[in-house]
């Protein structure tokens, strides 16, 4: 009796259902695990038969093992079905059976099996196939080249876009073709023992690009990461990785180093031409600007006739325009070279737009000009060379002149913005322009098609000059614009250059005549 209420225990503790059947077919005993994989009780379902436990679908498959079984009692007969759960649901189980021994010829045929639960077996079985579906899918319609490989260079796999890459039609094609991708592929032998290196010391690298072998023979670039993959021993047992193809990209970048190598080799070119004529230039334009103005001032008496002194004094003027052109473009050219030095020092940017207010008040008086002049005592100082701010101011107002038709108002203005910047803004009310006509005004001899452009000839420097200063300073050029509406041209310096004037007052300014005092604060200037 205890020897039976164990071996019960036992049954009763294994997962699978462990079950008993008739010759028949009827059920006569089953384990606790019928319950747990059915949720229907044991007890209720001896005695139905086993036949009607299944799917309609899978009797026929029941039927023919329980024959089979009873057919070849020393074989075990094995197979998959459904059966009924308390809900009225299915589950997928695998099924043996086979006969049990007898003692003799009068004992009842019984026939005893196992019901194995492989729902849940079966879902992840499903999920796996669906995971690696899905995954297969990515690897063959990927872009960049996805491959694994043995540490002798033979392919394990490669997808589609690998087999385009290094020239063959199918992955088929290149896995047969390429027995060893080193001694095959590999246009730099130290670029491969690298990589190697590489994959044996740290196991993996990434984003290195190596030159390749095509099927057709040209070279070709590729951007390649892989890691190793271990045996259970530790042991190198494969590698997989990822190719991009940066050909087209190298291929660029090269052009576009050339053709910079080419600019900047004619730009030199150019710059030292404009440099050499412009001082062979300028030596006998100084003597034409020297005699006509003496010429004109009559230093040596009378000419004896009132034209020559006005023809003296065209060629003077259109010898002092002729030198300034020839200045500016000594001046660009100098800094297209990078020969252009700042001369630095504490500059009172007040004070360098009232001289250069001063200087072009006279253009102003024939044509009815406003000029407004709002800086004061709190405009900020700035660090930088006087004369080339000058130099930017004085072209700013000439192009505000030049550009401003009689009765209109330039204004000059500047405002320290929150992040420290120092913005010097000459505003004029006169044509402006498109949106695409500032880049082309600040090109070199960049010249706007308009009225008041054609009167009032220039050479299309002024901009870029003011452009390469400004920049030599660590700024920008800031150019606002609407056709009819006017411009605003600003200077914009950074913060480290802007001296910020901060007024502070004494403890007895309240008891005495205010004292003010101008504390310089220089900008962070990292």
């Amino acid at each position: 009796r205890a020897s039976e209420v164990e071996y019960r225990q036992v049954i009763n503790s294994v997962n699978d259902v462990i079950l008993e059947t008739d010759e028949h077919g009827d059920v006569v005993f089953l384990n606790d695990s019928w319950e747990t994989i059915t949720g229907l009780e044991s007890k209720k379902t001896i005695g139905n038969s086993l036949f009607n436990l299944v799917h309609p679908k899978d009797r026929t498959k029941i039927e023919q093992m329980f024959e089979n079984a009873k057919k070849n009692p020393k074989r075990t007969e094995r197979s998959f079905m459904r059966i009924k759960t308390l809900l009225g649901k299915f589950h997928e189980v695998e099924t043996t059976l086979s006969l049990m021994e007898r003692s003799s010829e009068d004992e009842d045929i019984r026939l005893v099996g196992t019901i194995v639960d492989i729902e849940e077996r079966r879902k992840a079985e499903k999920a796996l196939a669906e995971a690696e579906r899905k995954y297969r899918n990515i690897i063959e319609n990927a872009v960049a080249g996805i491959y694994q490989m043995t540490p002798e260079g033979q392919f394990i796999s490669a997808n589609p876009a690998l087999a385009s890459m290094l020239g063959y039609e199918t992955p088929y094609e290149l896995m047969q073709s390429i027995t060893d991708f080193a001694e095959q592929c590999h246009v730099d032998s130290s670029c491969r023992y690298k990589l190697t290196d590489l994959l044996e010391k740290d196991g993996a690298f990434n984003n290195y690009e190596v030159p390749l072998k095509h099927k057709n023979g040209h070279t070709i670039w590729v951007n390649v990461s892989a890691h190793l993959v271990k045996d259970e021993d530790g042991a190198m047992h494969y590698y997989e990785g990822i190719m991009e193809d940066v050909t087209q990209r190298r291929e660029a970048e090269i052009a576009l180093k050339e053709a910079k190598l080419e600019s900047d080799i004619a730009n030199r070119a150019k710059s030292e031409f404009l440099a050499n004529m412009s001082h062979e230039l300028r030596t006998p334009l100084n003597a034409i600007i020297g005699f006509s103005e003496i010429i004109k001032n009559e230093v040596f008496g009378p000419v004896g006739h009132k034209e020559y002194n006005e023809y003296a004094a065209d060629i003077h003027n259109s010898g002092r325009r002729l030198l300034k052109v020839i200045n500016e473009i000594l001046d660009v050219s100098k800094i297209e070279a990078g020969e252009r030095q700042l001369n630095e020092n504490l500059v009172n940017i007040e004070k360098v737009v009232q001289t250069c207010c001063s200087l072009i008040v006279p253009k102003l008086e024939s044509s009815s000009i406003k000029l407004e002049n709002m800086l004061g005592d709190e405009t900020p100082k700035i660090i930088g060379e006087e004369l080339a701010i000058k130099q930017m101011v004085m072209n700013l107002l000439s192009n505000a002149v030049k550009f401003t038709p009689a009765g209109g108002k330039i204004t000059i203005s500047c405002d320290v913005r929150k992040n420290g910047s120092c913005r010097l803004n000459v505003k004029d009310t006169g044509v402006g322009m498109a949106a695409d006509q500032i880049e082309k005004a600040i090109s070199p001899f960049g010249q706007l098609d308009t009225k008041l452009s054609r009167a009032n000839s220039g050479t299309g420097l002024g901009l870029t000059l003011v452009n390469s200063l400004i920049k030599l300073h660590g700024g920008s050029l800031d150019i606002k614009s609407k056709e009819n509406k006017g411009t605003t041209a600003s200077l914009v310096f950074p913060s480290k250059r802007v001296a910020l004037n901060k007024v502070s007052n004494s403890e007895d300014s309240s008891k005495s005549d205010e004292k003010k005092t101008n504390v310089v604060k220089f900008n962070d200037t990292k």
